[in-house]
C-alpha cells in the first residue's frame, strides 16, 4: 500500500514493512507515517513493524522523538518496532543519543527478518 508519495507499507510473512520514500523526513512527513503505521499496525495481526530508513539522509532530533513516540505506541499494543538501513551518518546519532538501547537496530531487512522469524518446528 502506498500513501501519498510518502510511505510504502508492505505486509511480509512475519512483519509489517514501512518504507519512507523520500530522502528527507520532516516532522509533517513523520506525522503522516505515524498515522498510517498506527492504522495499519493495529489492523494487522503481525507483531513486528520494520521501519526501513535506507536512503534517509538525515534523522533530526524531532524525527527521533517521533520514532520513540511510535515505538511506545506500538509497545503499548504489544507490538515490536525494528529499525533497519541506517546510513553511516545516522547510525552515530542513534548511538550517541543511546537510542540503540531502546530500538532494535539491524543492518538490513534480511537480518531483521532472520531475527524476528520464529524457528521452524521439526
Amino acid at each position: 500500500m502506498q500513501t501519498a508519495d510518502t510511505i510504502i507499507i508492505e505486509p511480509l510473512k512475519h512483519a509489517l514493512l514501512v518504507r519512507p520514500i523520500c530522502g528527507k523526513i520532516d516532522y509533517m512527513t513523520m506525522e503522516k507515517i505515524q498515522r498510517q503505521v498506527g492504522v495499519q499496525a493495529m489492523s494487522n495481526a503481525k507483531h513486528t513493524v520494520i521501519v526501513d530508513l535506507t536512503g534517509i539522509e538525515l534523522i533530526s532530533s524531532l524525527i527521533l522523538g517521533a520514532l520513540v513516540k511510535m515505538l511506545k505506541k506500538l509497545q503499548d499494543e504489544g507490538k515490536r518496532m525494528v529499525l533497519v538501513g541506517l546510513s553511516k551518518h545516522n547510525r552515530p546519532t542513534i548511538r550517541l543519543s543511546r537510542l540503540d538501547t531502546l530500538f532494535e537496530v539491524h543492518d538490513s531487512i534480511a537480518t531483521a527478518m532472520a531475527a524476528i522469524t520464529p524457528p521452524d518446528k521439526d
